[in-house]
């Protein structure tokens, strides 16, 4: 433990919330008065324990070191002062950790990169505490005083209530462009003489870098200096060399290339980390913030461009990389900790999207519209691949859309809405599939909603290989779309489920043993085939099956007149998809009180209910065809399903069935022929089938369970299947297949019954 000096005697408030300010990450210094007891408190994190030590049965205070807090502490302690800073925030100081001190108001901003070295700026009777070389401490709540008063946070804006908020590009560039203090003259006019000058010019120089100035500026005040302070002057090109040797060498000798790189990262980014150790560094470029993976090929080439700019010579790709570990173990062990999204955000009540533009800016929607911000709240990281949304337009219709997606009129309310829900930043999603024969458009339909979402260099790719492949692409991507499928596996039909509702990969790191390389998603996902696809049930429960109907001759356009004209309605089409995902964060809270029964995918289904006033639809109409398309999704997968058809035709000769897997595997294999794929070879894998084809038999009115019968001998687990009752069975309807007499369709919600509940409140809250 560092050395403490006695103090000369605040209890258990004190310790209490330094424990707690460390538990938030921040460095912690006991301190008499406003200064501190702890011996090299600049250079370390004091423990918990060791707080506890300090601070346990004494009246001492507490104090946040700014410089290892990654803070600045700004300070109004005069009447023109907060009216000033108020000014400076463009007349709305945000909300961050503020307190009342004897004299004014100090609140806490995140420290910027790039800042001066200097231990204090001013601007306008602003005080900004910054921190030199040794550090800086600011006393907070609920220390006292040295005159008695005690410091007390304002009310809402306690460190625990408000984060430090970021300073604005202008007053950092303010602060940026304050030229450094005049330093004391090293001796008087002409007294510097000739076997004194070198040195004398050197030592000026070094203090002159130290302060944080460029070599321009050092350079300028040491050939100044020279001309007023040596008796002769030195040639100008001597001292330029002397100040050339200063900025190299300095007094604790040549900067390696480490050095070089580590001072750069460390003063000119801002090194964090997330919530599973990934680590990144955020860059303060032209009046915005980029965030790059530490490890990524853009933050090595930006750190090589950087070195290069100092020492015009490349550095070794041995010293980058020993620099790039060094600067991940600051990231994660001394950077806060952030969340980081990849296209789309939530942050409090409003949605952000990145518009992947060399701005970094991104698009806000909040329940009130939508507008584009410069620098959003949530730091968003880029992949390959991503392209850029355009600049949205007001005064468009989401009805211009069908322009361009071969949709009926019956699924326009799904594919809507599975658009609009695409703009959700958490699932569950529905897996949108399209289906249609050759010509029918499929592609180009998913393409257009993969880029009024997400667009990407590669929209629509091939099939993963396997879950890996599968998790990579939701990781570098929004909306994962695959192409021209004719077939789903069950273990891709397994890992687009997990994709849809949320779900994780774990994979051994490269070149590791123990370590693991864990991937996380929850994403909108696109498929298309020209027969349907990905019938197992529980893929087919979560789908919107779409079918594109065949195009004529005389209604196809060339290629190159479809994209001219889309290029031209683009944003006004993104325009007002935004305005209807604006629409359905009004409208959710209503629809969440509706109570509406509501559907598998309740928070998919409400939030498109939510929107569905922007598609043009009358109200209830996306239920009712959400409805019908699970209907028809239920039927899909029992007849593609040859034990389902063989369990149909067995509930038609005998109605009930009771009996062992064993026994069901028997009596459903007679007339069939159990070589065919599909068909389960034993009694333990018909039961699997049995579980995943329960919830559709159920829909169709066959009533399904097991049980364990204990009627005999011993206990055993029995099937009880049985099919619907004669009465119960109803017709297809005119626009539908015949299926087997013993399926059963679910009857669509019609709007006279909670939909209309539901228009009826929709309208009120619009009212």
């Amino acid at each position: 433990m560092p050395r403490i000096d006695p103090p000369s005697t605040n209890g258990d408030a004190v310790l209490t919330q330094a424990l707690r300010l460390h538990a938030l990450g921040y460095a912690i210094v006991p301190c008499d008065g406003k200064k501190a007891i702890v011996q090299g408190w600049a250079d370390k994190r004091l423990t918990a324990k060791e707080l506890t030590q300090a601070l346990n049965g004494t009246k001492l205070n507490i104090a946040i070191a700014l410089n290892r807090s990654d803070l600045i502490d700004v300070e109004c302690d005069n009447p023109e002062a907060e009216p000033n800073l108020s000014r400076l925030f463009g007349g709305k100081i945000p909300p961050t950790p503020t307190w009342q001190s004897k004299r004014g108001k100090h609140r806490l901003f995140r420290r910027p990169p790039g800042l001066p070295v200097r231990a204090k700026l001013e601007i306008d009777g602003i005080e900004f505490r910054i921190g030199n070389g040794k550090g800086a401490l600011s006393v907070v709540p609920p220390s006292v005083h040295p005159e008695g008063a005690r410091y007390k946070w304002l009310p809402g804006l306690s460190i625990h209530e408000a984060k430090p908020a970021e300073l604005p590009p202008r007053i950092v560039a303010r602060l940026q462009a304050i030229p450094a203090a005049p330093l004391k003259p090293l001796s008087r006019n002409g007294d510097t003489r000739e076997g004194e000058r070198n040195d004398t010019l050197f030592k000026l120089a070094c203090k002159l870098r130290d302060a944080g100035l460029a070599s321009e500026s050092v350079e300028r005040m040491v050939l100044a200096e020279n001309m007023a302070r040596c008796n002769p002057p030195l040639p100008e090109d001597e001292v330029r060399g002397v100040v050339h040797s200063a900025m190299e060498n300095g007094a604790q000798g040549a900067q390696t290339a480490a050095q070089i790189l580590l001072g750069v990262a460390t003063t000119e980014t801002e090194l964090w980390h997330t919530a599973n150790g990934l680590t990144y560094a955020t860059i303060r470029r032209d009046e915005h913030r980029e965030h790059w993976p530490i490890r990524s090929g853009d933050f090595r080439r930006w750190l090589a461009k950087r070195f290069y700019d100092q020492k015009q010579n490349a550095v070794g790709s041995q010293t980058m990389q020993d620099t790039i570990t060094t600067l991940e173990g600051k990231a994660r062990f001394d950077g806060p900790e952030y969340p980081v999204f990849i296209r789309l955000a939530g942050h409090e009540d409003r949605i952000y999207i990145d518009v992947t533009d060399d701005a970094w800016r991104a698009i806000e929607v909040s329940p009130t519209g939508w507008r584009i911000v410069d620098d959003p709240p949530v730091r968003f990281r880029r992949a390959k691949g991503m392209l850029p949304l355009p600049v949205p337009k007001r005064g468009g219709s989401l009805a211009d859309l069908r322009r361009f997606v071969n949709v009926t009129d019956k699924d326009w309310p799904l594919l809507a809405a599975w658009l609009v829900a695409a703009f959700r930043p958490t699932g569950p999603y529905p897996i949108l599939k399209l289906i249609g024969e050759q010509g029918a458009a499929k592609t180009t339909t998913a393409e257009v909603l993969r880029k009024l979402v997400d667009p990407n260099t590669a929209p629509l790719r091939r099939p993963p290989h396997g879950d890996r492949d599968l998790m990579i692409a939701a990781n570098n991507g929004w909306v994962v779309g695959f192409d021209n499928l004719s077939y789903v596996k069950p273990e891709l039909s397994d890992a687009l489920c997990c994709l849809a509702t949320g779900g994780g990969y774990a994979t051994r790191a490269l070149y590791s043993d123990n370590d693991e390389t864990i991937l996380v998603a929850e994403r909108p996902i696109i498929l298309n085939g020209i027969e349907d696809i990905g019938t197992r049930s529980d893929l087919s429960d979560r789908s919107l099956m779409v079918e594109l109907p065949r195009i004529e001759k005389s209604q196809r356009r060339p290629e190159r007149l479809f994209w001219a004209e889309w290029e031209e309605l683009y944003p006004q089409i993104l325009g007002s998809l935004l305005t209807a995902v604006s629409t359905a964060l009004k409208n959710l809270p209503v629809v969440e009180k509706s109570g509406t029964d509501w559907p598998r995918m309740a928070d998919f289904a409400q939030w498109a209910v939510a929107a569905e006033s922007s598609f043009g639809n009358a109200p209830g109409r996306f239920l009712e065809a959400y409805a019908d398309n699970r209907e028809m999704a239920n039927q899909t997968a029992l007849e593609s399903s040859p034990v389902a058809l063989a369990l149909l035709a067995l509930l038609k000769r005998r109605r009930t069935f009771e009996g062992t897997a064993t026994e069901l595997h028997n009596a459903l294999a007679i007339g069939q022929d159990t070589r065919a794929s599909g068909w389960p070879k034993n009694a333990r894998v018909l039961s699997g089938m049995l579980n995943r084809l329960a919830p559709s038999l159920r829909t169709a009115g066959v009533t399904i369970e097991q049980a364990v019968d204990g009627s005999g001998d011993g206990k055993r687990k029995v099937w009880r299947i049985k099919a619907a009752d004669d009465g119960a069975r109803s017709k297809p309807g005119p626009n539908r297949k015949q299926t087997s007499p013993i399926l059963r369709p679910v009857r669509p919600v019609r709007p006279s019954g909670p939909a209309e509940r539901l228009r009826k409140g929709l309208q009120g809250s619009q009212g």
